[in-house]
């Protein structure tokens, strides 16, 4: 008569599969963490950008100038109520803050921070341009005098026109991440490029 013998599992196999199944979980929480993050950074990235293309209907409806102002790092917008005349200059006594009307809370403490070395070189190649490290570039320049021009502006024309700049926004939860909002010389559109840490995708 044939007798079948049977064992369990040992104890060190229950260890190999308990330590696999726990780098398992690891790697699919931190994955999934890193996703959510990118989801969460892109959708705040959408919503700046379309409150500052709100800006341009705003402009235009208000007969008001709108200036955004990236300098102290944090994203303020400003009315310009002066007249006319001084628009070029845009004086800050003419300046009324609206930021707080404008920009919902979580998009405040959106921080502009200065391009990664390989994002700004090929990101400059993409749109044949020369670009720096610098957070705020162009015509958008953080001011380091009184000019005017060194800020995003809505002008009160009647298609909305805007200087040309841009600015890198880093993703403070996957640091060596982030975006850029364009606007090039031509046209009138805000552009979003998206750098994944090794290349730029252009989201829109």
């Amino acid at each position: 008569m044939d007798v079948s013998s049977k064992r369990g599992f040992t104890l060190v196999e229950v260890l190999v599969v308990v330590a696999i199944i726990g780098i398992l979980a690891t790697t699919v929480t931190f994955s999934i963490g890193n996703l959510v993050a990118r989801r969460r950074f892109e959708r705040d990235i959408f919503a700046v950008r379309s409150q500052l293309r709100s800006l341009r209907a705003r402009a235009i409806a208000d007969d008001t100038p709108y200036i955004v102002d990236f300098s102290g790092g944090n994203i303020q917008v400003h009315a310009f109520d002066g007249p006319s005349a001084v628009i070029p200059a845009m004086p800050s006594q003419h300046l009324r803050d609206v930021t707080d009307e404008v920009l919902p809370d979580g998009l405040r403490t959106l921080s502009v921070g200065p391009f990664p070395a390989e994002a700004a070189s090929q990101l400059g190649t993409k749109l044949g341009i020369s670009l720096s490290t610098e957070a705020v570039q162009g015509d958008w320049e953080s001011p380091s005098g009184a000019s005017g021009s060194n800020r995003l502006i809505f002008f009160n024309d009647e298609i909305g026109s805007m200087n040309h700049g841009l600015i890198y926004i880093p993703n403070t939860e996957l640091p060596q991440e982030g975006a850029a909002i364009v606007k090039t010389e031509a046209g009138t559109t805000l552009h979003v490029f998206k750098w994944n840490g090794g290349s730029w995708v252009q989201r829109e």
